[in-house]
């Protein structure tokens, strides 16, 4: 085992195919330039992993232990999946991550107690990667940097007063960076409020409903991350919505799906006059889940797809995926869920 190493936790719904999979792992990290792979000889759950790079060589070994046949008992113990990696070093956790997350595995990280989000381009900065400058600034705002993008101060970070995540401005970082920071400034402008706290943070920006650009809704609502770019809050045009609902799953920081779409529980609704997208959601949970607790946060798909209305007019359907904390009255949607047709008069656009 490394000497200080920092650790995280490859986890996944099943390890039916554990072998197979780190056997696939193995290739994805072989074939990267710099990489080798090696099994332990003496115990073949160990992979041993090193990367070079001018001249520099970084170490991590991925692990597995338990999995032993359970006394009296056919099952077996879920195993355990350890990445132990330098603290220095970012590199190697996020090609493991790369390779494992099509796998079905997620990264989770023992010193952020959280999952890593999914993004290849969004690095775990917790370990000693953040250069000295930028990391005396955030301490001075009261922020520990959390996660950037590569190759870039564009960071999402905790605030230390009630442990909310923030987007940090990395414009404005660079100019303190440059020119240092004025005693007792204010500046509002640093960064925003993207989530409460790092476990709601995870599966919000696993799902794009956290800001990837700074300015793009800085003092806007994020609530509706708009992909389609169509005008949502004050359309001038009939448009019809298919929402797709997602409950939050608190333990594996992640949105799981209530009903696969055609499913009879979603049903086909419309921005009626005078209400945006908001307002049309809102009203959509409440008439068919009776929902009276708001929803998290939607995002509206990049396609848009065409219908004809009752007068045969080419109408835009544009595709929502809404995420809310809890499902009120889920059980009485199970039976109806399993239904492969819907009726004529239970919601169909008009």
């Amino acid at each position: 085992m490394l000497m200080d190493t920092v650790k995280y936790y490859l986890i996944k719904d099943s390890y039916d195919t554990l072998e197979d999979d780190l056997t696939k792992l193995i290739s994805f990290l072989s074939l990267t330039p710099g990489v080798k792979t090696s099994r332990d000889s003496e115990n073949p759950n160990k992979i041993t992993i090193s990367y070079t790079f001018k001249g520099v060589t970084l170490n991590a070994d991925i692990e597995v232990t338990g999995g032993q046949m359970a006394a009296g008992e056919t099952r077996v113990a879920q195993p355990t999946v350890i990445l132990s990696s330098q603290p220095i070093d970012n590199i190697l956790p996020n090609l493991v991550k790369i390779g494992a997350t099509p796998l079905g595995f997620r990264l989770f990280g023992q010193s952020l107690n959280s999952f890593i989000p999914g993004d290849p381009t969004l690095l775990d900065i917790t370990t000693e990667i953040m250069v000295q400058k930028p990391s005396e600034i955030l301490r001075a705002k009261n922020f520990k940097p959390i996660f950037a993008f590569r190759n870039s101060t564009a960071i999402y970070a905790e605030n230390l007063t009630d442990n909310s995540i923030h987007f940090v401005n990395e414009y404005l970082l660079n100019y303190f960076i440059k020119f240092g920071l004025k005693e007792g400034e204010e500046t509002p402008e640093f960064s925003y409020k993207v989530a409460p706290n790092l476990k709601r943070f995870v599966p919000l920006f696993d799902n794009n409903l956290v800001p990837m650009n700074f300015y793009h809704y800085y003092q806007k609502p994020a609530k509706i991350i708009n992909q389609s770019w169509f005008d949502v809050d004050k359309p001038t045009r009939k448009i019809f919505i298919q929402p797709l609902l997602f409950e939050l799953n608190e333990a594996k920081q992640s949105f799981e799906p209530v009903a696969p779409r055609g499913s009879a529980v979603l049903i086909a609704d419309k921005i009626r006059p005078g209400e945006g997208l908001d307002a049309a959601l809102k009203r959509y949970l409440n008439e068919q889940f009776q929902m009276t607790t708001d929803y998290i946060g939607a995002v509206v798909q990049r396609v848009i797809e065409f219908d004809r209305d009752r007068e045969a007019l080419l109408t835009p359907r544009l595709i929502v995926k809404v995420f809310v904390e809890k499902l009120e009255n889920k059980e009485q949607f199970e039976d109806k869920a399993q239904r492969g047709w819907t009726s004529i008069n239970e919601g169909q656009p008009q």
